[in-house]
């Protein structure tokens, strides 16, 4: 059983002519809370030793999990437009966000009783071997929780920018600019049963950094005629360490089902990202577009498994990656094929990547040299047919998605023998959205995700290391809106 709470609220601004000028103004505030807690998790492990199928005594296994999670994240921004020449704009503002973390956690395992000389009981269902009558007799329960397996953490961004908006010459026009960004992170663990002596340990087991980035971005358009047009765009973007991925102590992920050892020495990745975009609007809301682009990473930040038996991983940076790719997207109303379908719409797109990693000198004998980058699939395809009913205020959109395999965690040597990375393999989703208008400010929501049954399959060549089935949810909610 998992508990999720969201809870979020944002206050909205803008202000047009202000002082009777072509200034405008735009500002926002939030508040949010977040909270994950999951009361009593409890895996177990069976599998053959000695000739029978029976209780693994082993890590994760016969094991009892609580834990508590909740952040809280609070910010707001603003920006002034204003014009600079007649047909030039610029732009500058500011943005902070501040977020804390606390996470409290206690594991508990279930072993097997050493005084016990007949193993063979240990071939029992769990509710034989973990009821009143087993606890004591067969089995013992002994508590693992750890001095570092608690944290608390503290994030925060404070960024600026300034942007240039103007035309250039005919149909060629210019938007360019850079945003600075200052984000300090400190991540502490903490024992739940603090004493003088853990506190000293936890101290040891911190991360705190602090990053100064400068970000440039700058973007052409030039307006071919017949609503066609041609951008090309340069930015770049960063990707900072996650919390967990810097915590400097193993903690366990509930969706790779194993631990993970943070690394307080990760780097932040710099994303250097170019494309090119021709795109024509042949009528309103519809629009084909094809679009070439690359990205360079440097430090990119990837999972590698440190331990073949359990598949415990730690977070590294590779030195640095390439992508390449291509991108087709359509979106079209299928009333051109005939009036019975004016109410009917087609949209999609199809994403070609090719990529490549280059790993530091430390790694480069011990896994593959040549492969693609972690998490980054080889294609992507994503297909939404959709209906629209103004008379009954209904809108029903059948959503299909397939992501390419990927690396979910990096492979590793052992003595002679090269683990292979392992994979996730392509999930088909097919999903059904439906809404309906019941007043003016009330829309009814209905979601069924995953209607084709597909299971999240994760392989390390030919080896199916792990299998989900998400099964099929549906979900209906009620909203709001002015």
């Amino acid at each position: 059983f998992i508990a999720r709470t969201l809870w979020f609220n944002q206050l909205l601004g803008e202000h047009r002519n202000l002082f009777d000028s072509r200034l405008k103004l735009k500002w926002t505030g939030f508040a949010a809370l977040g909270r994950r807690d999951e009361p009593d998790r409890r895996s177990v492990i069976y599998g053959p030793q000695g000739g029978q199928f029976r209780w693994l005594e082993k890590a994760n296994s016969g094991e009892r999990f609580y834990s508590e999670l909740e952040q809280v994240d609070l910010g707001g921004g603003a920006d002034l437009r204003f014009p600079v020449w007649p047909e030039g704009w610029g732009t500058v503002g500011g943005y902070l966000h501040t977020s804390g973390r606390e996470f409290l956690n206690r594991r508990f395992r279930l072993l097997q009783d050493p005084g016990n000389t007949d193993q063979t009981v240990y071939q029992e269902p769990v509710q034989e071997l973990f009821s009143h009558q087993g606890i004591g007799t067969i089995t013992r329960m002994r508590e693992f929780t750890r001095a570092d397996d608690n944290y608390d953490s503290r994030q925060n961004l404070y960024a600026g920018f300034a942007l240039l908006q103007s035309p250039i010459a005919g149909p060629l026009s210019f938007a360019g600019g850079a945003r600075i960004e200052v984000f300090s992170q400190r991540v502490q663990s903490r024992s739940p049963f603090p004493d003088e002596q853990e506190q000293e340990q936890s101290a040891e087991n911190r991360s705190d950094r602090t990053d100064l980035d400068l970000l440039p971005g700058i973007a052409l358009k030039c307006a071919l005629g017949g609503n066609m047009f041609l951008r090309s765009a340069y930015g770049m973007t960063l990707g900072r360490p996650q919390i967990r991925e810097l915590a400097p102590y193993q903690y366990y992920d509930f969706l790779r089902d194993r631990n993970v050892q943070g690394n307080p020495d990760l780097k932040s990745t710099n994303i250097h990202n170019a494309d090119l975009r021709w795109e024509w609007f042949f009528a309103e809301a519809e629009v084909v577009a094809l679009t070439v682009f690359a990205k360079q990473f440097l430090n990119p930040i990837e999972l590698q498994i440190l331990n073949p038996d359990n598949y415990d991983a730690q977070f590294i940076n590779a030195r640095s990656a390439r992508n390449l790719g291509a991108e087709f997207e359509l979106r079209i109303g299928l009333g051109h094929l005939g009036p019975a379908l004016d109410n009917f719409g087609f949209g999609g797109n199809l994403a070609l990547i090719w990529s490549t990693v280059k790993l530091p000198e430390e790694l480069s004998g011990a896994v593959k040299s040549e492969r693609r980058l972690f998490g980054q699939s080889p294609y992507v395809l994503n297909l939404t047919v959709r209906h629209e009913h103004p008379a009954t205020r209904t809108e029903v959109a059948l959503v299909y998605n397939v992501v390419g395999p990927r690396i979910s965690d990096v492979g590793t040597r052992v003595g002679e023998s090269l683990l292979p990375d392992i994979e996730e393999q392509p999930f088909h989703s097919l999903n059904l959205v439906a809404s309906w208008k019941i007043r003016d400010h009330f829309k009814l929501k209905l979601k069924a995700k995953n209607l084709l049954l597909e299971t999240n399959d994760y392989r390390q060549g030919d080896f199916l290391v792990q299998s989900v089935d998400p099964g099929v949810s549906l979900a209906i909610g009620i909203g709001y809106s002015e």
